[in-house]
């Protein structure tokens, strides 16, 4: 009786601990070096959030300022980020207001159903509000 408490609060224990293990953890970095790492920079004004498939959040951005990656100021940009922030993704988008401003540090990935590549983007990647 007693071995099986030990293993039961083992088991507990370190479950307690995956959940600690598996918690979004970045490295700091300056905002030069996320421009160099990120294929496409722009300010932009946050229009609407989507769910995504695959625990996804799309969120559409008009851009604002173009820094870095061919587009235009004016376009309409979907940004695709993990829906939950242990995963390291930007969870606000989903109760996000129309019209905040964000930096977007995004690269694009290549999706075999889309034509056009996808953005994605996530807390590690640099993307943040402006306030």
């Amino acid at each position: 009786m007693k071995k099986t408490l030990f293993l039961g609060a083992i088991l507990v224990f370190s479950l307690l601990l995956t959940d600690m293990i598996y918690a979004c953890s970045c490295v700091v970095k300056t905002p030069e070096q996320y421009f160099r790492d990120s294929s496409i920079v722009f300010a932009g004004e946050f229009q609407e959030a989507r769910s995504g498939f695959d625990q996804t959040i799309e969120a559409v951005f008009k851009v604002s300022i173009f820094l870095k990656g061919g587009m235009k100021t004016g376009n309409f940009i979907t940004v695709r980020t993990a829906r939950h922030g242990p995963m390291c993704g930007i969870s606000s988008w989903a109760n996000e207001r129309p019209g905040a401003s964000w930096m977007i540090y995004a690269d694009p990935i290549q999706e075999h159903l889309r034509k056009d590549a996808l953005l994605v983007t996530n807390k590690c990647s640099g993307t943040l509000p402006i306030h």
